[in-house]
């Protein structure tokens, strides 16, 4: 809306909008916020779900280092306490609020369920071998049991239906995975989503802890996956992306 205001013998244009005009724009604004708000929030959580299991990876790392030293070992075998007894390992070497060897109730999702976006369906986590859980100062849960096919089971099959070569093929000149870690970036909170806030990877026998791929295991046809079949790839895929979101 334009006016013309004489002043001093002069007639000057005034810029002004009337209640019509300034709805309109009040309401693009509201579009616009409606539209930038939520990916706002979702960057953000994303951005603190990745710290948080930054976080969790190098205390760990940094736990596994101090008890070999520790321990006076340079491999890991199945006899020893991070897999015999992964609660005790994580009570003396980890910073933790709480520690159980016998529920995930507090530290995963509800009855343990997980969605997987690739398919878009729900798995459940579980163990068959000994395991211990615990809530890091961060608010990140982690889970520590021995590594075998028969563990993290999806109902019948162990986290899906991965292929039992590749499973085992994991390792790399022969050193293999002892332990397989579970790690829920906010605990029982949502989103609970494989890729989102909760990443799997391995403590291998020679000490090193992530995720180690040989050339046989590392190919195309599953190396961009981030899925239940593949679930230690969802944490490599971050990794090898500099710890950020693809």
């Amino acid at each position: 809306m334009l006016d013309l205001i004489k002043k001093e013998g002069f007639f000057i244009m005034k810029k002004g909008y009337n209640l019509t005009e300034a709805t309109v724009v009040l309401a693009m604004i509201g579009v616009l916020s409606m539209l930038t708000v939520p990916s706002f929030i979702n960057n953000s959580r994303s951005m603190a779900n990745i710290s948080r299991l930054q976080k969790a990876y190098k205390s760990l790392s940094d736990a596994v280092g101090s008890w070999m030293v520790d321990a006076k070992i340079s491999i890991i075998t199945d006899s020893d306490i991070i897999v015999t007894n992964p609660s005790s390992f994580l009570s003396e070497y980890l910073k933790c609020a709480d520690v159980s060897n016998s529920s995930t109730v507090r530290f995963l999702a509800k009855r343990n369920q997980y969605n997987d976006k690739m398919t878009s369906k729900i798995f459940k986590i579980g163990f068959t071998d000994a395991y211990g859980c615990a809530t890091l100062q961060s608010g990140a849960s982690v889970c520590i049991s021995k590594e075998s096919s028969k563990n993290f089971i999806n109902i019948e099959r162990p986290f899906g239906n991965i292929d039992p070569n590749l499973y085992l093929d994991i390792g790399l000149f022969g050193q293999r995975p002892v332990a397989e870690v579970i790690v829920d970036t906010n605990g029982p909170n949502v989103p609970n989503t494989l890729g989102d806030d909760l990443f799997t990877f391995y403590v291998y026998s020679d000490g090193f802890v992530g995720v180690k791929l040989n050339t046989v295991s590392n190919n195309a046809s599953y190396k961009d996956k981030c899925s239940r079949d593949f679930h230690f790839n969802c944490f490599k895929m971050l990794v090898d992306n500099d710890w950020k979101k693809l």
